[in-house]
């Protein structure tokens, strides 16, 4: 190599292990070192921003969250309470339809076709009558089987009959015609139910009060 002659540059005193950048390339293992310290530190940086930002958007998102829940909360208590309320609204309206249905039931038959329904007549009570005081049959005018056609009608009906016979032209039977009931005055109200049954008229006679009978006088007219 051709020798140069000594110069200024060649008093520069010589450079030290950390020094980079006068007159020398980076490449030092020195300068190395201080890049990937450098490139670190603002990664490093970078996360910890990263790390703050998310932390600022969760607690954000749970502020939001405890503010959301106790509405959604109210409104569903709110929803309930109403259902609830509503409840025996209803049981209300069933009670008032069912007093309305069973006021038509009791008022009779007339929500459908609109009349009035008629109430039913009251059977008359049966007047305590002595029911063992004896009747005897009577024919009055001499129809075959006709006495014994209407003492098994009494018979059923639960009377007292004691005999049959034919009856005495001139006993009294109050100008009524057969079939006709001749009693003792004091057994009239017996003599009515057995009138009643057999749809005759009725005598009062004294003629029979000692006897204590009742005379049934039958005829044509008493067959069924």
């Amino acid at each position: 190599m051709t020798q140069h002659p000594h110069d200024e540059f060649d008093d520069v005193p010589p450079y030290k292990s950390d020094e980079v950048g006068k007159h020398r390339a980076p490449g030092s293992p020195a300068a190395a070192a201080g890049g990937a310290r450098g490139g670190l530190k603002w990664i490093g940086l970078l996360a910890a921003f990263v790390l703050v930002i998310g932390a600022i958007a969760y607690v954000v998102s749970q502020f939001g969250s405890d503010e959301e829940g106790p509405t959604a909360e109210s409104e569903d208590q709110q929803t309930a309470g109403a259902e609830e309320t509503g409840e025996p609204e209803a049981q209300n309206g069933e009670g008032t339809d069912g007093e309305g249905s069973d006021g038509d039931a009791q008022n009779g038959e007339t929500a459908e076709d609109g009349e009035e329904e008629t109430p039913e007549e009251t059977p008359e009570e049966t007047p305590d009558v002595d029911m063992d005081y004896g009747l005897i049959v009577y024919n009055y005018d001499g129809t075959p089987g006709v006495a014994g056609s209407v003492r098994e009608q009494l018979d059923s009906a639960g009377f007292n009959v004691v005999d049959q016979q034919n009856w005495t032209q001139g006993w009294t039977t109050c100008e009524e015609s057969a079939p006709v009931v001749v009693h003792p005055p004091a057994e009239e109200e017996l003599a009515a139910v057995i009138a009643d049954e057999l749809g005759a008229a009725t005598c009062a006679s004294d003629g029979w009060s000692d006897a204590e009978v009742i005379a049934v006088v039958v005829g044509a007219d008493s067959l069924p």
